[in-house]
């Protein structure tokens, strides 16, 4: 008889609190246990229309019910089951952005009791990895700063480890200006441990192409921890770049109308090149859109239309 450590499965709610109706609110919580070993926190859907992760955390249930588990892996499929509800990205009826509110507040308004249940879970694993979407996308990793070098290079060494595209996040002036200070990795960076971000296709939708990619990558996470100790795979069917000190750097539109783009992500970039045209709605071009550095195309807005200042797509650049 074997003496692999058998996986117990375990589901559960995290109660959060109660709507106007006295319907519960709670957070679904699924644990796969082993033998004893290290823990990872995989949570899902913060943002209540993104929704592919979900399908990758399928795929890597089944693969850990068939595994020899050394550790636990703690799973939120719904971070945010009020967005999820109805396929929105924050709470309806309110503005909030639930990735701008960690750690959150266990006493506080209801998005913060939300965020805070998920502070406490991927404060107790000992590794964090929080899945999102980007519209039309490639995979990939965003790394938010840490001042730690040691707790630095162990949160890049786990992101590797995944087979994604690994780049940083914005630069100083944009990453404070959107908030990003306050979503979930830096939450657990400061409790002292490794978490990052993963980004997978798919806008109010699941991107099945990148499923599997996803999934793949968190098995591969998973192995890194030593959690489950069998070969490492490959990632196959959507691109792949290597990376040495790239970061995340937005385009925007400078003119109103339809977006039409000329390139894809995992495209490469040299700076000038066109990426798109912005046509009026007599149908004229009123603008190229061009690259403002060298790079790889990351992802693009799944929304037709624009305006000055549009967020129309995401590039990773070393300049």
């Amino acid at each position: 008889m074997s003496d692999a450590p058998r996986v117990e499965r375990t589901e559960s709610r995290l109660p959060i609190g109660e709507r106007a109706d006295g319907s519960m609110i709670s957070l679904p919580v699924i644990r796969f246990a082993g033998g004893p070993g290290r823990e990872l926190f995989i949570g899902v859907s913060i943002h209540g229309d993104e929704i592919t992760g979900q399908a990758s955390l399928w795929r890597v249930a089944a693969w850990l019910e068939q595994s020899a588990l050394h550790g636990t892996v703690t799973a939120v499929p719904v971070m945010n089951p009020e967005g999820f509800n109805y396929n929105v990205r924050g709470i309806p009826g309110t503005t909030h952005d639930l990735n701008r509110a960690y750690p959150g507040s266990p006493d506080g308004d209801t998005h913060e009791r939300i965020t805070a249940a998920v502070t406490a879970l991927a404060r107790a694993a000992d590794a964090a990895i929080d899945v999102h979407t980007a519209a039309h996308c490639m995979p990939y990793i965003l790394l938010d700063p840490v001042a730690d070098p040691a707790l630095a290079r162990t949160t890049e060494e786990l992101a590797r480890a995944t087979g994604i595209t690994t780049i940083e996040e914005f630069t100083s002036e944009r990453y404070e200006a959107t908030g990003l200070a306050a979503s979930l990795p830096p939450a657990v960076h400061e409790a002292g441990k490794p978490a990052f971000t993963l980004e997978l296709a798919g806008s109010g939708n699941v991107a099945w192409d990148q499923a599997e990619a996803g999934a793949v990558g968190l098995r591969n996470a998973i192995r890194h921890l030593g959690i489950v100790t069998d070969e490492r795979e490959a990632i196959h069917g959507v691109p792949v770049h290597a990376t040495d000190g790239h970061h995340r750097r937005a385009v925007f539109t400078e003119r109103g109308g339809i977006v039409e783009f000329t390139v894809r992500p995992g495209d490469d970039l040299a700076r000038g090149q066109r990426m798109g045209r912005v046509r009026d709605v007599w149908g004229r071009v009123v603008e190229e859109v061009l690259a403002p550095a060298n790079g790889f195309v990351i992802g693009l807005t799944a929304q037709g239309a624009t305006w000055t200042g549009g967020y129309v797509a995401e590039i990773a650049t070393r300049d």
